[in-house]
């Protein structure tokens, strides 16, 4: 049964009834309580959703999905020093390990521990495989974390460097908006000068660009 809560998504009442009844037949099956938990963290209710990750976690030590939970629950009570020490101890037990140091860079984030965060995406890097998709997720990550910081200059940094790698209009996007944020104006000029290539056929991008050609510009642009 286990099997089938697996396939289940979160997001729907059937799937949410499903559970119900898959509890009710085995009040022991992890994917339904893991998706509960989850729901909880997202109505606000992290203590019950800690309390509830942590007799789970008891009860299967060893499911990746379970730690998962636990680690989201320590991070939705901000309990960041222990959701990095939990990531990091049992990275080691799973196949991939690149979603607990994916947890354990926003944990240290939410801390304010820029150096620890960074240390995290490195790490995620040298897992990449050199695969650009990988590379360019990574780099995604990093930036979402610096605009945490307010780190937006090493955040736009981030951004061009994923753009590289998954040279993709949603990332250009973040680009311009980025660079409009901190008040970079020849960047975002160019950012949206690229969306219009990009899709020509979109005004908005196109007022945009044209919008930031009066703006003042030490390249006159």
């Amino acid at each position: 049964m286990d099997a089938l809560a697996r396939c289940a998504s979160p997001s729907t009442e059937a799937v949410l009834a499903l559970d119900r009844e898959l509890l009710r037949l085995d009040p022991s099956l992890p994917r339904p309580r893991v998706r509960a938990i989850r729901a909880s963290l997202a109505a606000g209710d992290a203590s019950g959703a800690l309390a509830h990750a942590t007799a789970l976690s008891n009860q299967n030590p060893h499911d990746r999905d379970v730690a998962l939970a636990y680690a989201e629950a320590l991070i939705g009570n901000r309990r960041f020093t222990e959701a990095s020490e939990y990531t990091r101890r049992v990275e080691g037990q799973f196949s991939d390990p690149r979603p607990f140091i994916r947890l354990r860079a926003r944990a240290q984030t939410a801390e304010g521990n820029a150096r620890g965060m960074r240390v995290a995406i490195d790490e995620l890097r040298g897992l990449s495989s050199g695969s650009n998709y990988d590379l360019a997720s990574t780099m995604i990550l990093l930036a979402q974390l610096e605009t945490q910081l307010g780190n937006h200059p090493q955040a736009l940094l981030a951004y061009d460097e994923a753009f590289e790698f998954q040279p993709h209009i949603t990332i250009m996007q973040a680009i311009a908006n980025c660079a409009e944020r901190q008040g970079n104006r020849d960047k975002a000029y160019q950012a949206y000068t690229k969306l219009v290539e990009m899709a020509p056929s979109n005004e908005q991008y196109r007022a945009r660009r044209d919008a930031l050609v009066g703006s003042p510009s030490p390249l006159g642009l």
